[in-house]
């Protein structure tokens, strides 16, 4: 019986030292992408159209903005290169939200791009902001011309959702 008691004893704290899954609530937030209809409509309420005189093969522009709009967040973006690029677009665009001195990400989404143009353009809607939060976007743009990827970093700096 005393060899029982030890067996289950040791199967027990097995089991105790065996990594648990824990279920957590579900970090995503409501997002949804824009069809490239409305990315563009934004893009040119909101982006100047001026292209910048940069020499060819480099990138033109890159912009990243975020707005509000009907109760909901907008993130756009937009990539233009000079010359004849392989492909454009986002490594990589983040949402996060200011939660006292840190900033916690919301949404992170990689590489978005076209092969078929030298302007790229996208967004997103977040639609669950909370008033009164600050929130901001980042990305790095990029663009692939003659075999040589370019990268720029963007940010929006914080904005405060009414």
């Amino acid at each position: 019986m005393k060899k029982w008691t030890q067996r289950i004893i040791v199967l027990l704290v097995i089991i105790s030292l065996l990594p648990m899954q824990v279920f957590a609530k579900s970090e995503t937030p409501d997002i949804v992408f824009m069809t490239e209809e409305e990315a563009q409509y934004y893009a040119n309420l909101y982006f100047p159209s001026e292209t910048s005189l940069n020499s060819e093969g480099t990138l033109a522009n890159t912009n990243l903005g975020i707005f509000e709009s009907e109760g909901r967040i907008l993130v756009i973006y937009s990539t233009s290169a000079s010359g004849d690029p392989s492909e454009l677009g986002i490594k990589q665009i983040m949402l996060e939200e200011k939660d006292g001195l840190s900033w916690n990400v919301l949404a992170k989404y990689d590489k978005m791009s076209t092969t078929d143009s030298n302007i790229y353009t996208g967004g997103f809607y977040f639609l669950a902001p909370v008033s009164g939060k600050t929130y901001k976007a980042s990305g790095i743009h990029f663009a692939v011309i003659d075999g040589r990827e370019i990268t720029k970093y963007a940010n929006t700096g914080g904005f405060i959702f009414p």
